[in-house]
């Protein structure tokens, strides 16, 4: 990476590491529904 696309670069990986971690969370959530039911 150029130093000026450095911080971009974090930023976008950042963004991902988040969007993952919400739907870790709510695959999650779903889980714990589910056996709740049974």
């Amino acid at each position: 990476f150029h130093n000026f696309q450095f911080g971009y670069a974090s930023a976008q990986s950042l963004v991902l590491f988040a969007i993952i971690l919400v739907l870790t969370v709510i695959q999650f959530a779903f889980v714990e529904k589910r056996v709740h039911y049974q």
